[in-house]
């Protein structure tokens, strides 16, 4: 890890196994510092520094990317924002050349805004026919009711359509500055030669941290449901739990939990609920990372006739697991199941670049990148008895009609 002359920070690793590299940048902005009017402008920034800068347009970043093979993408979360780059070792200077440009430099064409803003639209129309999204979104609504993870990371159409051009570039002034950035780097390049090209890019201006909005809100746990009627065949049923952050003590043994209920063809929702009682088409459990609260959560597709039935199995399993431990053959095959899923998304040069960058953003430091398959090892069937009992309490319970 270092620290460029303006104070950025860079994480790199160096891999001798291939030619690729590397490089994500995360910017500690997301929908959770957004305040309510302008829900899914940090989304809306990223979308648009593609689409021109002070010395490229759409076309020329396009054009510069692809004569080198390479790939240049954005993506948006609750916690950050990123722009990611993909290219051979051997390229590195105009990848970096490029993805500065469009960190720093961005001019926010006005028809590119207006373009933009109908795709982001359409994106958002589109997921209201979609049962899971649409369900999942008024979930995450009604369980984080006055928090920003209530609010959706694309914006709403009402949101969308009133960020204007001059809001875009603020935000992007204030928030796309090295030191509010993580940049990691993954690949085979000599350390003190990138050091001095990312000095060269992205070292030279010194900018303070700027200040976040940061929700005080604080939450008390109490049972609370909604029905959503719709035009559609099947029902659809989502429950679930406000939890904790990834730097809780009780973040290894919740991921576990959720593997047992709800991760694979071998877990108990899969097994009770759709192969032997034939309620689900669709069933299935997790708990995202976040750097606030997270949540637990659970759902099931189901048969307009058998909602009841599925809604009340689906809270019921969450109350088993709370009674008794788990099986040692359970158990052994979440931990097996998380840990080989976690260790094959590092398989490319760009994941492991994000997993470093990652952590390191959410406040536990990139080392969590080892730390986390032993802390998976570690939990046993007490503790995963004991999260089971401390915030299985009372569900949130969002349920989906035909109309």
């Amino acid at each position: 890890m270092h620290r460029l002359d303006n104070g950025m920070l860079v994480i790199f690793k160096h891999v001798t196994t291939n030619n690729i590299l590397a490089m994500d940048c995360f910017i500690s902005i997301g929908s959770l510092y957004e305040i309510s009017r302008e829900n899914g402008i940090t989304n809306f920034v990223q979308e648009v520094i593609l689409k021109g800068t002070k010395n490229r347009s759409a076309v020329e970043i396009a054009r510069d990317m692809e004569a080198i093979g390479g790939l240049l993408g954005t993506d948006t979360a609750y916690d950050f924002a990123e722009v990611v780059t993909v290219t051979t070792a051997d390229d590195l200077d105009t990848a970096l050349d490029v993805m500065s440009d469009v960190l720093l430099h961005p001019t926010f064409p006005p028809e590119e805004v207006e373009k933009e803003r109908q795709i982001i639209l359409a994106h958002i129309n589109l997921q209201e026919d979609d049962k899971f999204s649409y369900t999942y979104k008024n979930f995450k609504a009604v369980l984080y009711e006055g928090h920003p993870y209530a609010y959706p990371v694309e914006g709403t159409p009402k949101t969308v359509k009133a960020i204007t051009r001059d809001a875009l570039q603020e935000f992007h002034t204030r928030y796309w500055v090295p030191s509010n950035m993580i940049l990691t780097v993954v690949g085979n390049v000599d350390e003190q030669e990138l050091l001095r090209k990312l000095n060269a890019a992205l070292g030279k201006k010194p900018t303070p941290t700027p200040d976040k909005v940061l929700t005080s809100k604080k939450y008390v746990t109490r049972h609370k449901s909604a029905t959503l009627k719709k035009k559609v065949e099947q029902g659809f049923v989502i429950a679930g739990y406000v939890t904790v952050s990834i730097d809780s003590p009780d973040y290894s043994a919740l991921k576990v939990t959720s593997a047992i209920l709800g991760e694979g063809m071998s877990s108990r929702l899969f097994l009770r609920l759709r192969d032997a009682r034939g309620l689900a088409y669709n069933v299935g459990c997790a708990m995202p990372t976040r750097r606030r609260h997270s949540h637990f959560f659970a759902w099931i597709g189901t048969q307009p006739e058998t909602i009841e039935t599925a809604r009340d199995s689906l809270i019921n399993e969450f109350q088993l697991i709370a009674k008794e431990p788990v099986s040692d053959d359970e158990l052994e095959r979440a931990k097996n199941y998380l840990i080989g899923k976690f260790l094959i998304d590092h398989q490319t040069n760009l994941r492991q670049a994000w997993y470093l960058g990652w952590y390191q953003l959410m406040g536990v430091g990139y080392g969590f990148d080892k730390r986390y398959p032993e802390l998976i090892r570690q939990v046993t069937k007490q503790d995963v008895l004991r999260v089971a009992r401390t915030y299985f309490a009372k569900p949130t319970v969002v349920v989906l009609r035909p109309r």
